[in-house]
C-alpha cells in the first residue's frame, strides 16, 4: 500500500450522524423500506448508514451492476482480497469439511444442493464426495470457470435471477460468506427459499455487526470492507428469513481454519503499511506455517428451513 493510500485512509470522514432523506436507489432499507437512516461513518469507498426502523447497516453509493461483477474478477482472488485463492484449497475444503458435518444435522444427503456464490467450488467439491448432487452460481467468471475446467462441476457464471433452476426442488441452499456481498439481500433470499422442497434447509454464514469485535473496533472491524454491501445482525437476519417464508432454526458461532499466509496478506492490505520487500519476506514466513483454529465470534452460522 502506497503511503499516499494509507494517509487517505487515516483521513476517512467521519459525517455527523443525522437522520437523513433517502435518495432513489441506496437510501431505501431494504430490508423494511424506510427512507429513514442515520449516518454511522465513512470508509472508503463508502458511507455506512443504519435504519432508523429495524436496524440494518448498509453502504451507501452501491457499485453498479458492472463495477459489482469486475469486482470479483482474477485479481479478487490473486492479490487484492485473497492471496492465492487456488492454492488454498487444501484450507477451503478443510473448513467446507466440517461446515457440512454441521450441515447434516438438520439434513443429509442424497438430494441436491445449490451453492450460491460458490467460488471456485471448493465446498461442492466437498458436498459431492459426500453424496449429493451439486449446482452451483458465481459472479465471478475466473472462479466459476476454475469451478467447471479443472474441478468438474455444474457451476454457473451469473446470479441467482439468470438461472433456470426448477424452484421447490432443492434440498439444500448454502451461501457461505455472500450475503453481505449481494446488491439486494431480500431478492436474493426470497428466490433462494423459492428454490427450496418443503422441509428443505437454507445455511448461510456472514459476520454480526453487533459483535463484540464489531463494537470494539467500529469503521476498522475486518468486515468493514470495500466488497461488502450489507452488514447483518441476529435480530436483521432473523427478520430477512421471516420475510422469505422460512423458519431461523438457530443462530451459531463457528471458529474455522485459517491459513497464516492469508491472515498475514489482509493484516498488510488493510492494517499495516511496510516496504514491499518486508511485506512480502512476512507473507513467504507465514506461507511456512500451519492452518490456525481461529474464532473471534464475530461470524454467524445461520441454519433455517422451509415449512
Amino acid at each position: 500500500m502506497s503511503n499516499e493510500n494509507l494517509l487517505n485512509r487515516r483521513r476517512d470522514h467521519i459525517p455527523p450522524v443525522q437522520s437523513t432523506a433517502a435518495d432513489q436507489n441506496s437510501g431505501i432499507c431494504n430490508l423494511c423500506g424506510s427512507s429513514q437512516y442515520h449516518v454511522l461513518f465513512y470508509r472508503q469507498p463508502y458511507t455506512r448508514v443504519r435504519c432508523d426502523r429495524c436496524g440494518l447497516i448498509w453502504s451507501l453509493e452501491p457499485p453498479s451492476a458492472a463495477a459489482l461483477a469486475a469486482m470479483y474478477e482474477e485479481g479478487y482472488f490473486t492479490g487484492d482480497t485473497y492471496f492465492d485463492y487456488i492454492r488454498n484449497q487444501d484450507t477451503i475444503e478443510r473448513n467446507a469439511r466440517i461446515q457440512l458435518q454441521r450441515v447434516h444435522a438438520y439434513i443429509k444427503p442424497p438430494g441436491v444442493v445449490v451453492d450460491i456464490g460458490c467460488a471456485a467450488g471448493f465446498f461442492l467439491n466437498v458436498c459431492r464426495q459426500a453424496g449429493w448432487q451439486t449446482k452451483g452460481l458465481e459472479l465471478s467468471g475466473y472462479a466459476s470457470a476454475y469451478a467447471r475446467e479443472r474441478l468438474g462441476l455444474d457451476v454457473f457464471t451469473g446470479t441467482l435471477d439468470e438461472t433456470d433452476y426448477e424452484t421447490g426442488a432443492v434440498d439444500l441452499v448454502t451461501l457461505w460468506d455472500v450475503i453481505e456481498h449481494v446488491a439486494d439481500p431480500r431478492e436474493t433470499l426470497t428466490q433462494a427459499a423459492g428454490l427450496l422442497r418443503t422441509g428443505g434447509i437454507l445455511a448461510l454464514s456472514t459476520g454480526d455487526v453487533r459483535s463484540i469485535m464489531s463494537r470494539l473496533l467500529g469503521k476498522w472491524w475486518r468486515l468493514i470492507t470495500s466488497d461488502h454491501l450489507y452488514y447483518f445482525s441476529v435480530p436483521t437476519i432473523r427478520h430477512y428469513l421471516q420475510i422469505v417464508g422460512l423458519e431461523t432454526i438457530t443462530i451459531q458461532y463457528h471458529g474455522r481454519f485459517v491459513s497464516p499466509q492469508l491472515a498475514a496478506h489482509m493484516l498488510f492490505n488493510n492494517y499495516i503499511d511496510v516496504p514491499a520487500r518486508l511485506r512480502d519476506w512476512f507473507i513467504y514466513i507465514a506461507g511456512l506455517l500451519p492452518d490456525l483454529p481461529l474464532n473471534l465470534w464475530d461470524v454467524m452460522t445461520v441454519y433455517a428451513r422451509k415449512p
